[in-house]
């Protein structure tokens, strides 16, 4: 019985740090979510982007020059596809509390 108030001291310590380590988990995780939705918006403007510019591109030009233009612009539209899909943050969806639907297979 003597060591029972130190003990009770010890657990109340370890009960505050899971407290503390529960705390810093959680927005760490809100951070990830955050980073994650930051990105996968980046990464959908700038698919936007190039697939206006070549859509534009398309109607404009009509040259043999053009074609490399309009390959380049169609590379880099596949090289945007590409990331989205093989990316890990984008594999898995999002958790039920961030309401956000989960990203499309194709990266669309």
């Amino acid at each position: 019985m003597a060591a029972l108030p130190s003990t009770l001291q010890q657990f109340r310590e370890g009960v505050s740090n899971f407290q503390r380590i529960t705390t810093r988990l959680l927005d760490a995780t809100d951070t990830l979510e955050q980073f994650t939705r930051l990105y996968v918006g980046g990464l959908t403007d700038a698919r936007r982007q190039v697939e206006e510019v070549n859509r534009v591109l398309k109607e404009q030009v009509a040259s043999p020059a053009s074609d490399l233009v309009l390959g380049a612009v169609s590379e880099l539209t596949d090289v945007l596809t590409s990331v989205a899909r093989l990316n890990p943050l984008l594999r898995r969806p999002p958790s039920a509390g961030s309401g956000q639907p989960p990203p499309a297979p194709n990266g669309d």
